[in-house]
């Protein structure tokens, strides 16, 4: 047998009620509750909650029959409390449950009453959001939310990820909850968005600035282990019972380059955020529209993350650095001129004498490395000039 049938019998003669007040199944094998009936109309003191009478003769059948099992007696298989995955409500009665279901059926061209042998319907957060979140708040629903609330400890955190129904035969609610396999760590369910925050007013707004957002999770994930979401807010929802250093690549739009964050994935609170700071240097105009939506961008007459300067300005700059015997036009074209082993040379020493001034950009998808000469150092350029002369020519 891989269930246990717990119902009520009749105080005076021991036998069952012909109508049990109390019947509800309990399968230790694949973790399901069977609720179906739970009331009498003699009942003038309740001393347990439904939620209580469910998680005690829960915990109750799973070490009795992990003890049957061990002596042999049969009744097994049990498994740890924290085996939980659905319950199921067999019968509804609540006149307000039956209504949200109503309307959520009504709602969603379902004819109550009507549908088939086979017509379950399922409602999540995410395929039915509003239904989905009232029929939450049914007291059938809560109960069950009591019961996992109550017992986080016992039976570890888990939400209700999926309803079904059938008309008129019940309800019954998936558990994220399905054994991690490590002892003390158990399976939890969780999701990540990305989102720009107003520094206006500090209201959240659509990352609308970038095209996609690629997550690097853990290598226990196998085939899930990276993930490319291409449409804000960038939500992922994933299971798992470790925690870990989480990498996010989220590739701006208009060629504005690919910006890696780290997010530390933990389950210290049940809802948490963090913030991240993206530089962005002389982004192209469509993408710094999007970033002007969202604050100022640059200050004290910069723009694009680098000061903006006179036109007057930029002509001595440039006749400064010919007068040290340096043609930028001529740099630039010698530079194009180098082969491949000479460019990763170029890149490396722009990398490695670069100031905080210097414009680059490394576009990988692309394959190109871009650079404002103008925005190098006198010592650097002066670098560039002597390596093109070495390797070209004057």
């Amino acid at each position: 047998m891989d269930y246990w049938a717990v119902y009520s019998k009749n105080p005076e003669t021991q036998a069952v009620d012909e109508e049990p007040a109390y019947y509800n199944i309990f399968d230790t094998k694949n973790g399901v509750i069977i609720a179906d009936a739970n009331w009498r109309n003699d009942d003038s003191q309740k001393t347990l909650q439904w939620s209580e009478l469910m998680y005690q003769t829960w915990a109750l059948a799973n070490v009795t029959a992990i003890a049957h099992a061990a002596a042999g007696k049969g009744g097994g298989p049990g498994g740890p409390i924290s085996n939980l995955r659905s319950v199921v409500r067999a019968i509804v009665t609540n006149k307000g449950t039956r209504g949200a279901f109503e309307a959520a059926y009504k709602a969603n061209g379902l004819v109550p009453g009507q549908d088939g042998p086979d017509d379950w319907q399922q409602w999540t957060e995410y395929s039915h959001r509003n239904f989905f979140w009232d029929m939450l708040g049914t007291d059938n629903i809560k109960g069950v939310i009591w019961l996992l609330n109550d017992h986080a400890a016992e039976i570890g955190k888990k939400e209700i990820t999926k309803i079904w129904s059938r008309w008129g035969r019940g309800m019954g609610l998936d558990l994220c909850g399905k054994p991690s396999g490590v002892e003390g760590f158990p399976m939890r369910s969780w999701k990540i968005s990305l989102v720009l925050i107003n520094e206006h007013d500090g209201s959240e707004m659509p990352a609308t600035i970038f095209e996609k957002a690629t997550y690097k999770l853990h290598p226990t994930f196998g085939d899930r282990e990276t993930q490319v979401i291409k449409k804000p807010p960038f939500r992922i929802s994933e299971e798992g019972w470790g925690e870990f250093d989480m990498r996010i690549i989220v590739s701006a739009i208009e060629k504005g380059g690919d910006h890696e964050l780290t997010h530390d994935l933990n389950f210290q609170q049940e809802r948490y955020e963090a913030e991240h700071k993206i530089t962005f240097k002389n982004p192209k105009p469509n993408l710094l529209e999007k970033l002007k939506e969202s604050g100022p961008v640059g200050g004290g007459g910069e723009e694009n993350g680098v000061k903006s300067t006179k036109r007057g300005d930029e002509s001595a700059k440039k006749r400064k650095r010919t007068e040290k015997g340096v043609d930028m036009e001529k740099l630039a074209e010698s530079l194009q001129r180098l082969g491949e082993d000479d460019l990763l040379q170029v890149v490396e020493m722009v990398h490695n004498n670069k100031t905080a001034d210097t414009y680059t950009k490394n576009d990988v998808e692309q394959g190109e490395f871009h650079v404002d000469l103008y925005t190098l150092p006198d010592s650097l350029v002066r670098m560039l000039w002597d390596f093109c002369v070495e390797k070209l020519g004057s």
